[in-house]
């Protein structure tokens, strides 16, 4: 900034100061425009539509550059900086500097421009174009909130803004002079100094995400832009570049994803209970689902805290001999309520628990891989309304698990009464609800919500699921002819035969009286019939029994595929219905 001061007068420093800027966002999906000021004296009247801002804003000459400028943004998806004429309602003639940024979404579609108008009106008429375009990249890093700076051509820092040396915590005068090697970490300064090679050997524009040491010690996730600066010969003088924190951002992704496989977790261990309520361990299942989603987990337990005294366990993963299951202590002598100073109703990361060899953990940590437990993290969570436990995480890395981790906990704390209601359900209750009570199978209420959870996983697996509606033949005649009894015995034999058939992820409903439906993840529907028709064949052969009375049956079966097919549940119903009963026309008449 010393420099530019050297070249221009104090008056004209003070009107550049002060000139307009307005930041401008493009919506290109709704073609909506969004300035962050309208009190400008030439955008009265500017319009909410790229179209009508370029007619009712540029001056003549300048609509079709504007229009031709936008395609190749949009084919390029380089944004150049550009002077525009502009003429107001009381033809004032002006002149504007734009300059923009596209941006993307995870399809790398682009779906904004973003960036910045300056009024150069008064400035234009003091300086020469070369002059003004060194002047407006200046004047634009000390107007912006940004962190903003400038290096020259030998890659040592000549500006930069208050902001910039905010985020670094360092003064002004412990950049300016100085090169990227003395203001940031070596390993991280190389990063940025190759691409700064990079930028100037291809003379465009560069945007890259990064790691950056801020002023509070941590390392944050930033965006750089940055632009070369060049002089009107076109000779490279030096880099401009700003940075925006991402860290918060990506956190919240982070957090999201976290969450997201938390809650398929959850909604995977309860099909497995809905499928066997008596024999699904609800700990196990979700002790062996935190390890793989929390990084630096190895082993896992859940202690149940009983009478307010004691601290018992009721599951565990990881350790030898189902030692840690026949673990009993009283919760003061317990390395948990020792290291979490007495408040174990507390999320907590608990270290150096092989430094401590008076706790009771060095005991009964008897790890599988042999190896030490160094680091807990102890997750209170309720079991009912008057049932409290400790989930304890694992890990062998003295440094395991961050704050980040404990705010995810803090959503495992929220699942796990939800999750131990469910195990906790009586199974006459959830047969009543559920399940059919003559096969076992799903009723037609609950293959619903079944159906639509499986549609749920393969539509963000971007899988194939496929559904199949199965219908025994014959049951009418067997009622007829053998009685009721006999009809059901058939029903049961042909349920047991499909659970036993197929794979245990697959889910199975009896829909109707002699009507089923099958659900199934795959990725190749083609086999999937093949191994429907030899089920066919298999079950065809098989003789059904009840007192004293031997019969043979037979089913006819349709698919249908989502999403190839149907998105909907009634379309894919429809669909495989129809295909069901085009099979068991063809059958009978083959039979003919």
């Amino acid at each position: 900034m010393k420099q530019l001061k050297k070249e221009m007068n104090d008056h004209l420093i003070d009107e550049i100061s002060t000139a307009d800027i307005i930041f401008w966002e493009w919506n290109i999906i709704s073609d909506e425009i969004t300035l962050s000021s309208k009190t400008h004296r030439h955008l009265k009247e500017f319009a909410n539509n790229i179209d009508d801002a370029i007619e009712n804003f540029l001056f003549n000459d300048f609509k079709k550059i504007m229009h031709s400028k936008l395609k190749n943004v949009l084919a390029t998806g380089m944004f150049k900086q550009s002077k525009y004429r502009i003429v107001d309602n009381n033809e004032t003639v002006g002149w504007l500097i734009i300059d923009g940024n596209v941006v993307y979404n995870e399809k790398n579609e682009i779906t904004e421009i973003v960036g910045v108008v300056v009024d150069i009106s008064e400035f234009k008429k003091k300086c020469d174009e070369s002059y003004e375009h060194s002047s407006f990249l200046q004047i634009l890093i000390e107007n912006i909130d940004e962190p903003m700076f400038y290096k020259d051509k030998n890659g040592i820092y000549q500006f930069c803004n208050q902001a910039y040396c905010d985020i670094l915590g360092l003064e002004r005068d412990m950049i300016l002079g100085h090169d990227v090697f003395d203001v940031t970490p070596r390993d991280l300064a190389e990063i940025y100094y190759k691409e700064d090679k990079k930028l100037i050997a291809e003379k465009g524009e560069q945007e890259f995400e990064v790691k950056a040491l801020f002023a509070d010690d941590q390392l944050h996730y930033v965006v750089i832009h940055k632009k070369l600066f060049l002089d009107e010969s076109g000779e490279y003088k030096g880099i401009i570049g700003s940075l925006k924190d991402v860290s918060d951002h990506k956190l919240i992704e982070k957090q999201a994803k976290k969450r997201e496989m938390i809650k398929d977790l959850i909604l995977s261990i309860s099909q497995n209970i809905g499928k066997n309520p008596e024999s699904a361990n609800v700990f196990d299942m979700l002790i062996k689902g935190l390890i793989d989603i929390f990084d630096d987990a190895n082993y896992g337990s859940v202690l149940e805290i009983v009478d307010n005294e004691n601290l018992c366990s009721i599951s565990s993963i990881g350790y030898k001999n189902n030692s840690i299951e026949k673990f009993e202590i009283k919760i003061k002598d317990s390395i948990i309520y020792r290291l979490a100073d007495g408040n174990i109703l507390q999320s907590k990361i608990l270290r150096n628990i092989n430094k401590n060899e008076d706790f009771a953990f060095p005991e009964f940590a008897l790890t599988v891989d042999e190896k030490e437990v160094n680091t807990i993290m102890s997750i209170p969570v309720k079991f009912g309304s008057n049932k409290q436990g400790i989930i304890c995480l694992d890990s062998n890395n003295e440094d395991g698990f961050t704050n980040f981790d404990l705010s995810i906990a803090e959503y495992v704390k929220m699942q796990v009464p939800i999750l131990y209601q469910l195990s906790e359900s009586n199974r006459e209750r959830l047969e009543l609800s559920r399940y059919d009570s003559l096969t076992g199978l799903a009723n037609r209420g609950y293959f619903t919500v079944l159906l639509d959870d499986r549609l749920e996983i393969a539509k963000r697996n971007k899988g194939i699921c496929v559904l199949a509606i199965m219908d025994l033949d014959g049951l009418k005649k067997i009622n007829d002819e053998f009685g009721h009894h006999a009809g059901d015995v058939y029903i049961k034999a042909f349920a047991d035969g499909i659970l036993d058939y197929f794979r245990i992820t697959d889910v199975f409903s009896r829909i109707g009286g002699d009507e089923f439906a099958g659900i199934f993840l795959t990725h190749n529907h083609e086999k999937l019939i093949k191994k429907l028709e030899r089920f066919q064949i298999e079950f065809e052969s098989s003789i059904i029994e009840t007192d004293g009375i031997k019969f043979k049956g037979s089913f006819s079966f349709g698919i249908s595929v989502f999403s190839d097919e149907s998105t909907e549940i009634d379309g894919l119903m429809r669909i495989a219905d129809k295909r069901m009963y085009e099979n068991k026309r063809s059958r009978k008449q083959n039979r003919i």
